[in-house]
């Protein structure tokens, strides 16, 4: 998973530099994929791959409905209209709600209460 996660990082940020340099976010879409290629490097050299991929999980799939309403703008208001609140209610329940509540906080306390030496 995290090979496909940094070979997929990579790609996407040589095709913004070879084709998309005149997009008005093209500074933020580098930044975005260079400090994903950092995160994801830092959690397996940090062997943080449980957590990790649990991470990337929630992160890919609230990146499916953003990615559906993309393909969608240009369709029927109904059809835009029910994607993008598809889109949001899936992006602030699992990150905002899902991944604070039930991956950072267990794991924060978890890490605290262990008895095993560092």
């Amino acid at each position: 998973m995290y090979v496909i996660k940094l070979a997929y990082h990579c790609y996407e940020m040589v095709v913004n530099m070879l084709f998309h340099r005149d997009r008005k976010d093209f500074s933020e879409f580098l930044l975005h994929h260079i400090l994903t290629i950092v995160l994801i490097l830092y959690s397996y050299t940090a062997n943080l791959r449980p957590v990790g991929s649990v991470v990337m999980f929630i992160m890919d799939f609230s990146d499916i409905f953003v990615a559906i309403f993309k393909m969608t703008i240009d369709v029927s208001d109904s059809i835009q209209l029910y994607t993008f609140l598809s889109m949001m209610i899936t992006w602030f329940y699992f990150r905002i709600w899902h991944y604070p509540i039930y991956v950072i906080w267990p794991n924060h306390f978890g890490v605290q209460a262990s008895t095993h030496p560092a």
